[in-house]
C-alpha cells in the first residue's frame, strides 16, 4: 500500500510543484501494475491508497485555510472522497483486463491479441469517463484534470480545441497504460509494440497538428489594453473590519498608478471591496472619480445584496458580484456568481434544514446567481462573459458562457484564502485550457496570484511582475488582449461540446456491466 500511495504523489508531482509532467505518462499504468499484484477487495484498498496519494499531494493547500479545524476537515474529507474516484478508475480496469488469477503479466498474456491492443484504450476511456463524473458529481470539482499537466507542451495541448481537455488526458492514460502493457509483454516483441503503436501514433498526429496550429499567423487586428490590479490582500485583513479602508486606500493607489498607462478597461479581483458596494456612496464616488478622470471602463469584484425571494420586503440575501462601470462612473451591468463553493460560500441545504447553516459561522452562505451576463464595452468595442473564482475550471459552463461574439474571457479570482502556496499556479493552468477549448484569450485578475492572460493557444503572458519572479506580491500589469477577428469560426468544442467526453462515459457504460458479468 506504501507502494500506491508513493505512486499517487507522484502523479501529484505532475502538477505544480514540483511540475514533473513527465509522470503523468508513467503513473497510471504503474498504479494498475500495483494493484494487480493482489486480488479480490485488496486491490480497491491498494487502489485506494494511490488516490489518496495522488489527492493529498495536490490539495494540500487547503490546510492555508485561516480556519485551521475547517481546514483539516476540509482537506481529510475532500480527499478521501476524490480518492475513491482514482479507485474506481482502477477497479474498471482491472474488470476490463479478463481472469483475475495470476499476476499481472501472466493476465496480459493469456488476453488475446485484441484485447491486448484495445485495453489500454479502454482504460484511457474510462479514466476520461471518471474525470466526466468529478466535473459534475457533487456540484462537480475538476481540478487538476491529468490533462492540465502538460500545459507547457503546447503542440500536444492544441486538440483541445476539439476535445476539451479531456482529449489530453485520454492520450496521456492511452500512452501510460500502452507503455504498461507492452513492458508485460516484453518476452514477445512483436505482440508488446502492439499496445504502444496506436497511442505513439496518435499522439505524434496530435503534435503534427498542433504545430501546424501554432505555426498559423494571428489574424487579430485590434487589441484592448486591460490594467489588473492585484491588490495582495491577505484572507484575514479582507475579514477584519478595522482595515476595510487601508484595503481600498490600496487598491486605489495601485489604480492610480495603473491608470497612467491608459488603458481601456481597468479590473479589479474577487471580492477587492471591502464593502458592498451598491451600498456604499464614498466608496462609488471614488471609484467614479477613477474611471472619469482618464475615461476608461472598470470591471470589480465585490458583494452584492437583493431581496430575499417570498421573503419580508427587508429581508436580503448576499451574492458574490462582479460590476461593469462605464467611463460616466455608472453601473451598468452585474454578474452574480452561479456555480458557488459547496461549504465555502454556501451550505447545502440550509434553507431546508435551518440547522445546517449554524455549522458555517457566517451562516447558509450566499445565494447563487440565476443567469449569465455578457459584459460590454466600446472604444474599442469588446464582448466579454465574467467567471468569478474557481468557475473557469468547468470546461462545459465556461462553454455555455461564450458566443460568436466573445473576445475574451475574463477571470476575477481571490486566491489568498490558501497563502503563497501553489494553488495559484494549479488553479491558472487549470483554467488555461478554456482559452484553448473556445479559442480566445482567457484574462485573470487576482488577489494574490496567478494574474495574467492565457492567449487561445494556452501561451501565459504577464506572468510576473517587474524585476520579480514572485507572483504573489501587490502590484499591476497592462494586458494587451487581441479581439477576435470577424471571420473567425467558433471551435468545434466550442460549437459541439464535450462529445469526447460523453463517448468515453458511453464506452465505458456498455463495456464495464459485459466484462463484469463473465465469469473469471
Amino acid at each position: 500500500m506504501l507502494a500506491a500511495f508513493a505512486a499517487g504523489l507522484l502523479l501529484a508531482a505532475a502538477f505544480p510543484a514540483p511540475n514533473i509532467s513527465l509522470c503523468a505518462w508513467i503513473v497510471p499504468g504503474l498504479m494498475l501494475w500495483i494493484c494487480c499484484e493482489k486480488n479480490g477487495r485488496l486491490q480497491f484498498r491498494i487502489a485506494y491508497c494511490a488516490g489518496l496519494g495522488r489527492w493529498v499531494g495536490s490539495i494540500y493547500w487547503l490546510l492555508y485555510i485561516p480556519f485551521h479545524v475547517h481546514a483539516i476537515a476540509g482537506f481529510v474529507a475532500l480527499a478521501a472522497v476524490l480518492a475513491s474516484f482514482t479507485a474506481a478508475w482502477c477497479w474498471m480496469c482491472l474488470k476490463l483486463l479478463g481472469p483475475r488469477d495470476g499476476l499481472f503479466p501472466e493476465r496480459l498474456k493469456r488476453a488475446t491479441v485484441g484485447h491486448q491492443l484495445l485495453w489500454p484504450l479502454m482504460c484511457a476511456a474510462a479514466w476520461v469517463a471518471i474525470e466526466m463524473g468529478t466535473a459534475r458529481v457533487f456540484t462537480g470539482f475538476p481540478w487538476n484534470i491529468l490533462g492540465a499537466s502538460q500545459y507547457r507542451f503546447l503542440p500536444l495541448i492544441q486538440i483541445s480545441s476539439f476535445t476539451g481537455v479531456y482529449g489530453v488526458s485520454l492520450l496521456v492514460v492511452w500512452s501510460s497504460v500502452g507503455l504498461v502493457t507492452a513492458i508485460a509483454l516484453r518476452n514477445s516483441i512483436r505482440r508488446a509494440s502492439l499496445p504502444i503503436l496506436p497511442p505513439l501514433l496518435a499522439s505524434i498526429a496530435a503534435v503534427i497538428y498542433g504545430q501546424r496550429t501554432l505555426a498559423a499567423p494571428e489574424t487579430a487586428s485590434t487589441k484592448i489594453k486591460i490594467a489588473l490590479v492585484q491588490p495582495s490582500i491577505p484572507q484575514p485583513t479582507i475579514w477584519d473590519a478595522n482595515e476595510k479602508t487601508n484595503r481600498f486606500l490600496k487598491l486605489v493607489d495601485l489604480s492610480k498608478q495603473a491608470l497612467e498607462k491608459s488603458p481601456d478597461i481597468l479590473v479589479w479581483p474577487e471580492a477587492a471591496m471591502p464593502d458592498i458596494f451598491t451600498r456604499n456612496k464614498f466608496t462609488q464616488h471614488i471609484i467614479s472619480q477613477l474611471v472619469t478622470s482618464k475615461k476608461c471602463w472598470m470591471v470589480m469584484g465585490a458583494s452584492d445584496s437583493r431581496p430575499k425571494p417570498n421573503g419580508a420586503p427587508a429581508e436580503l440575501e448576499w451574492a458574490n458580484s462582479a460590476f461593469l462601470i462605464n467611463p460616466a462612473g455608472e453601473l451598468v451591468s452585474r454578474y452574480n456568481k452561479k456555480h458557488l463553493v459547496v461549504f465555502g460560500e454556501y451550505m447545502p441545504l440550509a434553507n431546508i434544514f435551518p440547522f445546517l447553516g449554524k455549522l458555517r459561522s457566517s451562516g447558509a452562505g450566499l445565494a447563487s446567481g440565476s443567469r449569465d451576463v455578457f459584459f460590454t464595452t466600446s472604444n474599442p468595442r469588446a464582448h466579454f462573459p465574467a467567471v468569478i473564482c474557481y468557475e473557469d475550471m468547468f470546461p462545459h459552463e465556461v462553454r455555455d458562457r461564450v458566443d460568436a461574439e466573445t473576445d475574451f474571457i475574463l477571470n476575477l479570482t481571490n486566491d489568498g484564502w490558501f497563502g503563497d502556496s501553489n494553488v495559484q499556479w494549479q488553479h491558472a493552468i487549470n483554467a488555461l485550457f478554456r482559452a484553448i477549448e473556445n479559442g480566445i484569450p482567457l484574462v485573470r485578475c487576482t488577489n494574490n496570484g496567478l494574474t495574467c492572460w492565457i492567449d487561445s493557444h494556452g501561451n501565459i503572458h504577464e506572468t510576473f511582475f517587474e524585476n520579480t519572479m514572485d507572483i504573489h506580491q501587490a502590484g499591476w500589469k497592462i494586458a494587451e488582449v487581441p479581439l477576435r477577428s470577424h471571420d473567425q469560426p467558433p471551435t468545434f468544442y466550442t460549437k459541439h461540446g464535450d462529445i469526447l467526453g460523453w463517448t468515453c462515459v458511453a464506452i465505458t457504460a456498455v463495456l464495464l456491466p459485459l466484462f463484469a458479468s463473465k465469469r473469471h
